[in-house]
């Protein structure tokens, strides 16, 4: 069963309302002792207002120095930097916020460092510096109007960077960042849930920079302390419509392979009652290819004391995984896996906008290669992945070796067949019926990788103007393996045909045993067993197939007869 969090779900945060004159912070010398950064309560809807006259709280309308309904709280910075305090998605009171240096009560606005009224909306953020071990009084009340009066709600201490930014900002890559819909979110915590979504590169390119979106959920329903974060970032290849082998890492944040910043509250509410958090990461880069279907998977724990919640979006193709029960560890992707959702990520390389990731081919490996005949050969290299060697793009002296032109040395999501000639002759490989820019190369041998240079390969030999599709054709001798490896150019893949001929070659020279074979071939017996038309599956007789027809008749002989004589 996978867990995700919507308003319908996890619900509204807890809030807890007091009886008039109980409220136990309304003075500020019962000031609430709070610590960390966090999500915190408050309730001042019967609140007095004590303190003092506040400097100037930037109102948009009016000057205005009562913080009436005043509530109190003792925050203790852990370390030297910015904090900020703000209430914008946690209540609907129009709230006023004031901080002062130290947690003795102030007679004057003397010791206020910050105030702030309306910075989002009629709710408030203030950010101002702090130093470790000091101790700042955070005053929480309303605007100051008659008719405003307090209320319940939520306000969120947040330590290191500014509310609302992050360096380098997700803004940074918005081209390629999947926007997220604020609506809903599925757990990635390791212990229970893991969730991965696919992507598609636009070009050939590194990943190195990541951004995401996400939210927590625990007592008292938001993020508690940023020292818990214990992200974990994992590239896959696709396998069949969902993850298969790792591409790329664990990039691990607690062994600094991971280099995270964030969270930052980006004041945006997720699923009207969370708040959202955006993160940005860096770390070692990942080779990727244009086309090509690749997952990627971040996850978050902190050791069941945070449950973690991934972003969902509107952009993508719909479809994601998520692995795991509750009460039970993850145990690998598979198909029953999907969910109808996307993932807000962003990538520092531009993405196939809507992209699907297809099924890989049962021979998209080297080792997985298929046997292939003669005849047509439907296949689909969309969900392949490319695992072939590049082929050098000159050589010395020219023509001593295979090589590809147009700067693009490599067979992109290349699918493998084996090739066992019947008998010396000339094989042909074409894929000119291809609607996609192909490549072909061919290796002597059965091994992987195949052993040394491909002996035969074409990029642009046939197909409908421009030419984009290969052809290629070379001598091959009986008793020989050879591996047939078809991709394409720049990433581009498809559905196609590969069409395979083979023709025995006439010999150059002949004999008088070459003919008493052929007469075998056209009489009663050959090699133990009748001469009974198609000929072709009698070993003795295939070779003697000269027209390549499956028969060997009058027509070989005719073409071995001018061979033997001579014009």
């Amino acid at each position: 069963m996978a867990r995700n969090v919507t308003s319908g779900v996890l619900g509204l945060l807890c809030l807890t309302g007091t009886a008039v004159g109980q409220i136990a912070n309304d003075d500020c010398a019962d000031a609430e002792v709070i610590e960390g950064q966090g999500v915190f309560t408050f309730d001042n809807a019967d609140a007095t207002m004590d303190g003092p006259e506040a400097g100037d709280c930037s109102s948009w309308y009016s000057y205005n120095p009562y913080v009436p309904y005043d509530v109190w709280y003792c925050w203790t910075a852990p370390l030297d930097g910015d904090v900020t305090v703000d209430t914008c998605t946690g209540t609907t009171v129009d709230t006023k916020v004031v901080v002062y240096e130290g947690c003795d009560c102030p007679a004057t606005e003397a010791r206020q460092v910050a105030c702030d009224d309306d910075a989002c909306a009629f709710q408030s953020s203030t950010t101002f510096s702090v130093y470790a071990e000091q101790s700042y009084l955070i005053r929480i009340g309303t605007s100051g109007l008659d008719l405003v009066r307090g209320g319940a709600g939520t306000f969120m201490v947040t330590y290191g960077t500014p509310v609302g930014t992050l360096e380098p900002p997700c803004e940074l890559f918005f081209e390629t960042c999947r926007t997220p819909d604020n609506w809903n979110a599925l757990s990635s915590n390791r212990y229970d849930f893991t969730v991965a979504d696919n992507f598609i590169p636009a070009v050939d390119g590194e990943i190195t920079d990541l951004c995401w979106r996400g939210t927590y959920s625990n007592d008292p329903g938001d993020y508690g302390d940023v020292s818990l974060d214990t992200f974990e970032v994992r590239y896959y290849h696709n396998a069949g419509g969902v993850p298969g082998a790792l591409l790329a890492g664990p990039f691990v944040q607690l062994l600094a392979s991971l280099e995270v910043e964030g969270p930052v509250f980006t004041g945006t509410p997720l699923t009207d009652v969370h708040r959202e958090y955006a993160y940005a990461a860096v770390h070692d880069a990942v080779p990727v290819f244009a086309g090509e279907c690749y997952w990627v998977e971040i996850t978050n724990s902190s050791y069941y004391s945070t449950e973690w919640y991934w972003e969902t979006s509107s952009w993508g193709d719909g479809r994601a995984v998520q692995d795991g029960q509750l009460g039970g560890a993850p145990d690998g992707y598979d198909a029953e896996d999907a969910v109808a959702e996307d993932l807000t990520f962003c990538l520092d390389l531009p993405l196939a906008d809507g992209g699907e990731c297809h099924p890989v081919p049962i021979n998209d490996e080297c080792m997985d290669a298929v046997p292939i005949s003669r005849g047509e050969t439907f296949f689909d290299t969309a969900g392949a992945t490319t695992d072939g060697p590049p082929l050098p793009l000159y050589c010395m002296p020219p023509g001593s070796c295979c090589t590809f032109s147009l700067g693009d040395h490599q067979v992109h999501k290349d699918i493998w067949y084996d090739f066992s000639p019947p008998c010396s002759g000339l094989l042909t490989v074409d894929l000119c019926a291809c609607p996609f820019d192909t490549k072909v190369a061919v290796y002597q041998g059965a091994d992987c990788p195949p052993p040394g240079e491909a002996i035969a390969c074409n990029d642009d030999a046939c197909g409908a103007a421009p030419g984009l599709q290969s052809e290629v054709s070379l001598r091959v001798n009986d008793g020989d393996a050879y591996r047939i490896r078809v991709g394409g150019f720049g990433g581009a893949g498809g559905p196609g045909t590969i069409g395979l001929d083979f023709m025995v070659m006439p010999p150059l020279e002949t004999n008088l045993y070459d003919y008493a074979k052929f007469t075998a071939c056209l009489t009663d017996s050959c090699s133990g067993g009748p001469c009974v038309p198609p000929l072709y599956t009698n070993r003795c007789c295939k070779a003697q197939d000269f027209d390549a027809d499956g028969d060997v008749d009058l027509d070989d002989y005719a073409l071995f007869q001018s061979i033997w004589t001579g014009p």
